[in-house]
């Protein structure tokens, strides 16, 4: 019985002996910083990516690993795009930008190109005549009003 237990104990010892030489070698191989990149894909509206960073930060901060942080968009909607805005700008130490409001859609309408009546609607019916003029809706236009 004894002898299984110094088999283990010397196994074990060099198992150990491997493992110093192994980080050894890597410290010579790779002196100093390896930075890295890491990717964090992001869809809709960003579940988990606060956290996904949060994480990659400490990792950073504790010297465990190093490199940048990048957030790939894979869909993200506006509120997800603001998340990943505002995490960047922290990231970073700025503030974040301010999201930019989508303009409100603008009417559409026809207009006569005879008389110059606008007809507002996103369709123009195919018996449709000017009420003005009288001429025929393929004499109208596209336009937006």
């Amino acid at each position: 019985m004894t002898e299984l237990i110094q088999f283990f104990a010397v196994l074990l010892a060099a198992f150990g002996a491997v493992s110093l030489g192994w980080l050894a070698l890597g410290a010579m191989v790779l002196p100093g910083e390896c930075p890295g990149r890491m990717v964090i894909g992001a869809a809709g509206d960003a579940p988990g990516l606060e956290q996904a960073v949060r994480g990659a930060l400490w990792l950073r901060r504790t010297g465990l690993w190093w490199g940048e942080v990048v957030t790939r968009d894979r869909g993200l909607d506006r509120a997800g795009a603001a998340l990943a805005q505002a995490l960047a700008a922290s990231v970073k130490g700025e503030q974040p930008a301010p999201v930019q409001e989508e303009a409100p859609a603008r009417p559409r309408g026809f207009v006569c190109k005879i008389c110059g009546f606008i007809y507002e609607s996103d369709t123009l019916p195919k018996d449709y005549t000017c009420p003005i003029c009288g001429v025929p809706g393929s004499m109208f236009e596209r336009v937006e009003i």
